[in-house]
C-alpha cells in the first residue's frame, strides 16, 4: 500500500510543473491558483504529547492539491499520512495509515484594488480508521471567512472559521477559529518569495 501511495506521488511530481509556493499556513489568504491552474502542496507535521503517563507522538505528512476551477474558484482537496506511537506503563504501540480526506472550496467573491474578501467551506470525510486513532470515523465540516489586505510590499490577512468536530472521540465539538498573518515581499525577483508571520 504504501509503495503504490509512493510511486503514484512521484508521477504526480514528475508530471507537474514547476511552481514557486509558499509553506502552508494557519492563516489563508483570499488567493486562488487561477482557471486551469494546479498546485500541489507537501507538508510535515508532528506532535507530542504527554498526558496521564501516556505518551503520544503522532507524525504527519499531508499532500494538499488545488485546482483553479475558475479564476476566483478554487477546488482543494487533502490527504494525510500519519504514523502514531504511544507509551504507556512501559509499553509502544504504533500504527499508520491513511488519515481522513478533505474536501474544501475557495470563493473569493469581493475584489477592489487592493481588498479582497473569500470564503472557504468544507469537508472531512471519515477515511481514516478511527479504531486506530487516524480518523475521526464521521463527516465533519467547516466554513471560513477569509480577508486580504495588500499594502506593499506588506499583505495582512484575516480568518474566522468554524468547524463541526464530529468525532466518535471524547473530544471538543465545536471549534471557533480567529487569527491574523502577515507577509512582506523581500525579492523582487519572485513575486511569490515573500516572508510571513
Amino acid at each position: 500500500m504504501v509503495n503504490k501511495a509512493l510511486v503514484a506521488l512521484l508521477l504526480v511530481l514528475a508530471l507537474s510543473g514547476t511552481s514557486l509556493a509558499m509553506q502552508p499556513m494557519i492563516t489563508d489568504d483570499t488567493g486562488t491558483q487561477g482557471k486551469g491552474k494546479f498546485q500541489l502542496e507537501l507538508a510535515y507535521e508532528f506532535d507530542d504529547e504527554d498526558t496521564d503517563g501516556v505518551e503520544e507522538r503522532v507524525n504527519q505528512v499531508e499532500a494538499t492539491a488545488s485546482s483553479g476551477i475558475t479564476d476566483t474558484v478554487d477546488l482543494v482537496v487533502g490527504l494525510p499520512y500519519q504514523f502514531i506511537t504511544t507509551k504507556e506503563a512501559g509499553e509502544r504501540m504504533t500504527e499508520d495509515g491513511i488519515s481522513d480526506l478533505s474536501i474544501e472550496v475557495k470563493w473569493r467573491f469581493f475584489e477592489r484594488e487592493n481588498f479582497s474578501l473569500a470564503i472557504k467551506p468544507g469537508l472531512s470525510l471519515p477515511t481514516g480508521n478511527d479504531d486506530k486513532g487516524l480518523g475521526a470515523g464521521e463527516v465533519g465540516g467547516s466554513v471560513f471567512f477569509i480577508a486580504t489586505q495588500a499594502v506593499e510590499p506588506w499583505a495582512f490577512h484575516f480568518n474566522a472559521g468554524y468547524l463541526r468536530n464530529e468525532s466518535t472521540a471524547d473530544e471538543e465539538r465545536n471549534i471557533w477559529h480567529v487569527s491574523v498573518a502577515t507577509e512582506v515581499e523581500v525579492a523582487k525577483s519572485h513575486p511569490r518569495c515573500r516572508h510571513r508571520g
